[in-house]
């Protein structure tokens, strides 16, 4: 037996085996299901580094992401990077990375960023969340770490963000938003990610911050390239949110009033005041008084 015919023997048995473990009889099936594997895996390789990584990452992380939703900042950053040490698929293209030339990082970086975000800002438009997510996450990573890439990589923030607090996601909302003000989020419409930030403290209760912010939102509008009457709807709306923080902070406050209205657990029938465990009593010498009965 030739060499060929050998080696098309031995892939026919490799078929056939995975063919079985498959559960797949079908011969053309088969054929259907590696080729479009090989297609998204020629895909995958094509990508820059720090794409593969997170599109690795992020199917890691979907297996979990109930018990990830639940963890704290921290506990995120911990829980990510146990995940990528442990699989070997990330090690091995963190390794291959070292070995990438940085040019691929260099001038069209910026663009690709750009092109990534104007992609997410369509999916947005026709309410593809999830697709608009990954695009917004695409532009961040694909903006360069330094100065150049400051800009591009609070925008993407930013919309990820806009995506974020859609989805009811506010704490991650946040963290993106906090994220964007750190990589100095442009100052002229700084206020429509304050206001957002505030509409995520409102809607985790935290009415307090929520002011806060509300308040911050009215002294950016004044930094704003905003004309004066566009300005005087954005600071009607702002008010008008404060109003009704000042109306939940009142109910709150009147609630846990009511709530802290008896401090012991058996009431008086009597006298509400008391404990049941004092009666009212009188004698000449004090004159009404409550005496403990236990």
């Amino acid at each position: 037996m030739s060499d060929v015919a050998a080696r098309a023997a031995q892939v026919d048995k490799m078929k056939t085996q995975m063919m079985q473990v498959m559960g797949i009889t079908d011969p053309s099936e088969f054929q259907r299901i590696a080729r479009d594997y090989c297609k998204e895996m020629a895909v995958e390789m094509a990508l820059p580094f720090y794409h593969r990584l997170y599109s690795r990452l992020s199917k890691l992380m979907d297996k979990t992401r109930d018990k990830f939703d639940k963890l704290g900042r921290e506990e995120k950053v911990a829980y990510t990077l146990k995940l990528a040490m442990d699989d070997n698929e990330v090690v091995e293209t963190f390794k291959q990375a070292f070995d990438e030339p940085d040019s691929e990082m260099a001038g069209k970086s910026v663009q690709l960023s750009v092109e990534k975000r104007n992609a997410g800002n369509a999916a947005f438009q026709k309410k593809k969340d999830g697709e608009a997510l990954t695009l917004y996450t695409e532009a961040v990573f694909s903006a360069p770490a330094g100065e150049e890439g400051k800009r591009d990589i609070s925008l993407g923030l930013a919309n990820r963000s806009a995506v974020l607090i859609k989805m009811k996601k506010y704490k991650e909302c946040l963290e993106d938003i906090d994220a964007a003000l750190y990589f100095e989020y442009p100052d002229n419409i700084r206020y429509k990610l304050v206001d957002r930030q505030a509409k995520c403290f409102a809607a985790l209760g935290n009415v307090s911050e929520a002011v806060r912010c509300y308040n911050r939102v009215i002294l950016l509008l004044k930094q704003s390239n905003l004309d004066t009457d566009k300005q005087k709807t954005w600071r009607q709306e702002v008010d008008a949110e404060l109003e009704v923080l000042k109306t939940r902070k009142q109910e709150e406050v009147q609630r846990e009033n009511s709530e802290n209205r008896f401090l012991v657990d058996n009431v008086n029938k009597r006298i509400p005041q008391f404990s049941s465990a004092v009666e009212l009593v009188f004698n000449e010498q004090v004159g009404r008084h409550g005496r403990a009965t236990r």
